[in-house]
Order: C-alpha cells, then sequence, then structure tokens
C-alpha cells in the first residue's frame, strides 16, 4: 500500500471512533487531527472536507458488512444456516465494532446529509439485494416455503433488526443487557427463519 493511501486508511479509521463516538455533528476536523498527532491543514490534503471523510468512512464501515458476509458464505453451510449467518452479521459488527455503518443503514431516512442519505440507501438495497437472493434461492431448493411474501418478510425482518438496538428501557435488564440482547436477537432470528421453512 503506497504511503498516500495508508495516511488516507489511518485517517479514516480515526475519524471513524470520533464520528461513532461523538456523531457526526460533535466531530470537528480539529479533533480528528489533534487524535491524529497532526494538524488540520494536512487533513486537507487528504480529503476535501469533513463531509468527504464522513462519506469515505460510511462507505469502509459498509463493505465490512458485506466482506464479512462473503466469508461465512464460502463455508459449507444449507441456505437456513446462510441466512442466519447473514442475519447474524449486524449484530456482531454492532458489537465489536459498535459499526457506523449499522447505525447509519437503521437510521437512514434521520440523515441531514445527502450523499450520506444516497450512501445508506444504497447499503440498504445491497442488503435487500443478498437477501432476497438467499430467500429465492431457499424457494427454489424447496427449503422455504414457496408462498413466502419475500419483500414483506425483509421489510418486517429489518424492522425487528432495528428494534432490538434501539429498545433501551430503563429498570428491564431483559432488554438492556449486553448478553441478553444477543440471547434475544438470535432467538427472534432463529424462530423468524424456523417461520418460513417448508
Amino acid at each position: 500500500m503506497k504511503e498516500y493511501d495508508k495516511k488516507r486508511e489511518e485517517i479514516i479509521d480515526t475519524a471513524g471512533q470520533l464520528f461513532n463516538l461523538h456523531g457526526y455533528e460533535h466531530t470537528s476536523m480539529r479533533q480528528i487531527a489533534i487524535a491524529m498527532g497532526s494538524g488540520k491543514a494536512s487533513l486537507y490534503y487528504y480529503f476535501k472536507s469533513k463531509e468527504e471523510l464522513f462519506l469515505s468512512v460510511v462507505k469502509k464501515e459498509g463493505e465490512k458488512y458485506f466482506v464479512e458476509f462473503e466469508k461465512k458464505r464460502g463455508e459449507e453451510m444449507d441456505i437456513i444456516e446462510q441466512l442466519r449467518a447473514f442475519l447474524m452479521i449486524p449484530l456482531n459488527l454492532y458489537e465489536t465494532q459498535k459499526s457506523l455503518a449499522f447505525k447509519i443503514l437503521l437510521k437512514a431516512e434521520k440523515i441531514r446529509i445527502k450523499r450520506v442519505q444516497n450512501i445508506a440507501n444504497n447499503m440498504l438495497q445491497g442488503f435487500f439485494k443478498v437477501f432476497r437472493e438467499l430467500l429465492q434461492e431457499g424457494i427454489d431448493a424447496g427449503v422455504i416455503k414457496p408462498d413466502l411474501d419475500i419483500e414483506r418478510y425483509m421489510k418486517v425482518m429489518v424492522n425487528i433488526i432495528s428494534s432490538v438496538y434501539h429498545i433501551e428501557l430503563p429498570e428491564i435488564d431483559l432488554l438492556n443487557n449486553k448478553e441478553e440482547k444477543r440471547i434475544n436477537y438470535e432467538f427472534l432470528m432463529d424462530t423468524m427463519l424456523e417461520g418460513i421453512k417448508k
């Protein structure tokens, strides 16, 4: 990797951590530069603006989602196992990296920056494309009910995934506890997948 590209990657990684921690609005190029141990002007050599840097962070984080799945898909799994692996990746990324891209994916309609909205929508469409292919493959293989309403099922599943991340109720450890959240998520995924088997 060239020195220029290596430095860009370092900036993207650092900025991603800060955007994830403080949000887009509350993270400045100056803060990113300080975290990098360099001057703010040097960041503008690599990125024209904070928005361009943010877009680069979003793209990189979004790519991780699909790279993870392709690794899993290469393993020998039946279609239901592939679907489960596909639907578990959001939780795994969220837990291990507090994935900025996934947060954006779930809140695409609330994002004000137009280019970020477009990236978020493209990510969501990419998610639906792979999801749709897996479901159709399962129907064609005779593993999934042939009358499954694929579009409705996908929308319901995305709503379920989104709700798991956003439910934070005081005094309810069953929903707030990280371990319980994972168990609940896995239970939901397994229940929803069981319901579509032929």
